[in-house]
């Protein structure tokens, strides 16, 4: 994201919130949930993708949070915040819990589909990269061996004379290669 982190943490300090989180305009609720917000910009919830989060917003990660909402959690708990702690405190101290909402670019990369996206929309046209893969740290190609539109992960030698085509190729812990086909589109 290109969340403006000073200005986020300018509007938590003026708010006095214990919790402020970085939101956009949800643009696809039915593949997203949101958070709901009251006209002075309080969280009042969060709601499940689909109907009920359309008019929500989408949480895009960066947050800022006062040391005491995580206070009362004993060392070593695994806890949600959104569906856990931050729910709990938006009931017991309303207002607690606000939204910083702008037009920050936002990047999904939770599917292959998203990733493989946003890799190329994020590329440098002027890279010159030839071919439609994304090779990522320690890879070694065959000499012969054809990757069309591949995600080929660390480590990963591909053999000589193969062919693969949208495929991600992952180096096992047995050292073989897995090859687990996707589709470039969501």
């Amino acid at each position: 994201t290109d969340v403006n982190l000073e200005a986020l943490a300018d509007a938590h300090d003026r708010s006095g919130a214990l919790v402020t989180l970085a939101l956009v305009p949800n643009r696809e609720p039915l593949r997203y949930g949101g958070v709901t917000l009251d006209t002075s910009g309080d969280v009042t919830g969060f709601v499940a993708r689909g109907p009920s989060a359309s008019g929500s917003f989408h949480f895009v990660g960066p947050q800022i949070v006062q040391a005491e909402v995580f206070q009362s959690i004993p060392a070593g708990t695994v806890m949600k915040t959104i569906g856990g702690v931050y729910d709990k405190l938006i009931a017991a101290r309303p207002g607690s819990v606000r939204g910083f909402v702008s037009n920050a670019s936002y990047w999904d990369i939770g599917t292959i589909a998203d990733y493989w996206a946003t890799c190329w929309a994020l590329a440098d046209p002027q890279s010159g990269a030839s071919g439609r893969s994304i090779l990522w740290n320690d890879v070694q190609v065959g000499a012969g061996a054809v990757l069309d539109e591949c995600i080929v992960t660390d480590h990963v030698r591909v053999p000589s004379g193969a062919r693969y085509r949208r495929v991600v190729l992952v180096k096992t812990q047995t050292g073989t290669l897995d090859a687990t086909p996707f589709s470039p589109a969501s």
